[in-house]
């Protein structure tokens, strides 16, 4: 399995938990709120906010816990094991050569979680993903 296909299965995954189970509701108002949730047979107690206004019935809360917990740590093991390849993928996934909102040390903290000692870890795995993905951009690019 490469990480395109780890991303696919983890969407897969959470698409198919998520399947009445959380909901989004993008409303202004608790009134609003409140209609939306008895559409769905609902109300405020049933359920919890995840945010970004996602809302997961409040029995399935743990379940959803330890699915994206599961899922961070395959995704963690799977990076470090295979740095070269993940950095090299968000690098063309976030067109890092001229991304305004993100460079390396960014997609490298922020989007691969990495801690400072796994970046130094696997510096030279990094800095040879970077400059392969840098050189090809400019073929393709410049």
């Amino acid at each position: 399995m490469d990480y395109e296909e780890l991303l696919k299965r983890h969407g897969e995954e959470a698409s198919k938990f998520s399947e009445g189970k959380i909901y989004f509701i993008f409303v202004s108002t608790e009134s609003e709120l409140i209609r939306e949730l008895s559409k769905r047979g609902l109300t405020p107690s049933d359920v919890r906010s995840i945010g970004g206004g996602g809302y997961i019935k409040k029995e399935y809360v743990q379940d959803f816990t330890n699915l994206i917990t599961r899922q961070a740590k395959e995704k963690k093991e799977y990076t470090l094991s295979n740095i070269y390849e993940v950095v090299l993928y968000q690098c063309w996934n976030y067109e890092l050569y001229i991304s305004l909102s993100y460079d390396l040390d960014t997609m490298l903290t922020d989007l691969l979680d990495l801690t400072p000692e796994e970046i130094k870890a696997n510096e030279k795995e990094i800095n040879r993903a970077w400059e392969d993905y840098k050189r090809e951009f400019e073929k393709l690019n410049i």
